[in-house]
Parts: C-alpha cells; structure tokens; sequence
C-alpha cells in the first residue's frame, strides 16, 4: 500500500477526515474528544449527523483560521484518506487579543457553560508559555494524528509516519509545540 502526504482539499476532503477522527477516538474510547465532536442522542443515525456536522465544523474552521494547516496521508491503491492532521503555524502571537470559546455544538444550557470552562482549562497552560509566534499540533484538539483502523499498517513494519513541512514567511517561529515527525506505531 503505497502512502502519499497531501495537502488536503478543503472542499472536497473534512467529510473523510472527520469520519477518520471518529473512528480513531472511538476505538479505544477517548471521552474528550466529545468535547470536541458530541453525539446528541443514540444509535447510528445520531453517530451520521455527528459525523456530517463535525465534517462541516471542520471546514468552517479552517476557512476562518488564516493559521489552519491540514495534510493527510492518502492511500494511493484505493485514494481513500489514511491519515490526517491539523497543524496550526501562528505567525503572530494567538492569545494577544483573548477571546472566550464559542460551544455552539452544545445546547445553550449547562452543559454548553461545561465545555466552555473545560476548553478555557485546556488551552491554559499553551497561553501561558506561547505568548509568541508558534506552530502547534494540538494533541487531542482536533489535530491527533487520525488513523483508519480499517486500513492496513504497512509501513516500516505496520508504523505509519506523518511528517509536515512548514513554511513560515519570516523564518523559523520562537518556539515549537509540535513535532515535525509523528510516528505511530499499533500492535
């Protein structure tokens, strides 16, 4: 199965990557990742429509965020997404100019004021010590590196490599969040 890195195609490419998340923290079960990509109410039609809105969130998101930078790692036998991840390179400082979350895919009742305070909590630590041009891979923010268990691992024995090639207009930024190599390996 020969992989290719691909810069993603914003119009044509959030629903497979958000069908990817889903199935990658679903399995083993990841409880923040609702947080993020809630399924409101039971059964696999509730698990489509949280799939297609997170498909849709997704690429609003990235339409509004100038520091928004996708890949994905696409099979070439069968041209479906492998892999993918969001990166975002912040040529400026982020948190100059704080604002509160938006949870607009929670009903407005306590438990939108819950996901709200969570993702005040979770960005915390990253406002305190970037205060300066950064790129970052959000470690379960909607840029974990998604894998499809449905297909095969075979590279470099069953390890699947994703690695990103950011360019930064004013040269390296001050500081780095990320890695630029993200090896993953499943038994």
């Amino acid at each position: 199965m020969p992989l290719t890195l691909q810069e993603i195609d914003p119009d044509n490419d959030f629903p497979a990557l958000a069908r990817c998340l889903f199935e990658s923290y679903e399995d083993p079960p990841q409880k923040f990742f609702h947080v993020f990509f809630p399924i409101h109410g039971e059964g696999a039609e509730a698990r489509e429509d949280a799939i297609k809105e997170a498909a849709d969130r997704l690429k609003l998101w990235h339409t509004h965020d100038p520091s928004s930078y996708w890949q994905k790692v696409v099979d070439e036998d069968t041209g479906k997404i492998a892999a993918g991840a969001l990166w975002n390179i912040h040529k400026e400082n982020p948190f100059a100019n704080p604002t509160p979350p938006t949870v607009s895919w929670f009903p407005d009742d306590g438990s939108r004021r819950f996901v709200e305070k969570a993702l005040v909590n979770h960005n915390r630590p990253r406002s305190k010590v970037a205060q300066k041009p950064h790129i970052c891979k959000y470690t379960l923010s909607l840029s974990k590196l998604l894998e499809v268990p449905a297909i095969p691992y075979c590279m470099s024995q069953r390890r699947s490599v994703f690695s990103a090639v950011i360019h930064m207009d004013s040269g390296s930024p001050c500081c780095h969040l990320c890695v630029a190599s993200i090896v993953t390996d499943r038994n």
